[in-house]
C-alpha cells in the first residue's frame, strides 16, 4: 500500500499550507516554479524541490505544460475566468472584458483569474489538515497486527522455554543414579527383584539329618 505524502515528512503539511495560501493570493494564477520560489521560498521544508509538493498533492495543485514550459496553479482558481487585468489588478465587468478583447494589443496572458477570498484560503487549508490527520488515522489502524505479532512471540518463547526446562533440572540426579548402578550392578539387580524371589528355597523337615539323641547320664 502505497503511504500517504502527508506522511513522507513531518513539516509536509506546512509546506502544502504555504504553498495555499502564496498560489491562492497572488495576482497570477499560474506561473512556472522557479517565479513561484520567489514567493514561497527557494526550497520546501519536506523535500528538495516544489515540483514535489504540487505533484504529490494533486488534490490542490495542477499544472499545465506550454512547449517547453510547465506552469502551475491553485485548481480552485480554476474555477473562475480570466478577468483581471494584471497591468491594472483590477478584475474587469464583463463589458469591459468585451472591449478589452476587441483591442489590437489585445493578449490573453495578460489576464489573470481572480484571487481567493480569505474564507477559501481557510477552507482549503482546513482540507490538508483534515487529510493529514485521516491519512495518520488509517496508517495506525493498518499496524493492529503488530501488537498481536508481539505478543504471540511472547507466548510462544515462555512456552518453548517451559518444556525445555524439566529436562534440564532433572539430568543431574538422573546421572548420580546411573553412576551409582554401574558400580554395583548387583545391587542393581537385587533391587529389581521381589521380596519371595529373595529368600531361600524351602527346606522339607524330611531331607535334614537329625543328630544322635544326647545320651542320658
Amino acid at each position: 500500500m502505497r503511504r500517504s505524502p502527508y506522511l513522507k515528512h513531518q513539516d509536509r503539511l506546512a509546506d502544502v499550507m504555504a504553498a495555499i495560501q502564496v498560489l491562492g493570493s497572488h495576482l497570477w494564477d499560474s506561473r512556472e516554479v522557479q517565479h513561484w520560489k520567489t514567493n514561497i521560498g527557494d526550497k520546501p521544508q519536506s523535500t528538495d524541490n516544489w515540483q514535489s509538493i504540487f505533484s504529490d498533492h494533486p488534490e490542490f495543485f495542477g499544472s499545465d505544460n506550454r512547449g517547453d514550459k510547465t506552469f502551475y496553479f491553485l485548481r480552485l482558481r480554476r474555477a473562475y475566468e480570466q478577468t483581471v487585468d494584471t497591468e491594472t489588478s483590477k478584475e474587469l465587468s464583463a463589458q469591459e472584458l468585451t472591449e478589452y478583447r476587441a483591442r489590437e494589443t489585445y493578449d490573453p496572458d495578460n489576464l489573470a483569474r481572480k484571487v481567493l477570498s480569505p474564507n477559501q484560503i481557510e477552507m482549503l487549508i482546513k482540507a490538508a489538515v483534515e487529510l493529514q490527520a485521516k491519512a495518520a488515522a488509517l496508517e495506525t489502524a493498518n499496524r493492529w497486527w503488530i501488537p498481536i505479532l508481539c505478543a504471540a512471540v511472547g507466548f510462544l518463547g515462555a512456552l518453548v522455554g517451559s518444556l525445555l526446562k524439566p529436562n534440564q533440572c532433572s539430568s543431574p540426579s538422573s546421572a548420580q543414579s546411573s553412576a551409582l548402578q554401574n558400580q554395583n550392578p548387583s545391587r542393581s539387580i537385587s533391587s529389581k527383584l521381589s521380596p519371595s524371589e529373595l529368600r531361600p528355597a524351602n527346606i522339607s523337615p524330611q531331607s535334614v539329618k537329625k543328630g544322635p539323641p544326647a545320651s542320658s547320664q
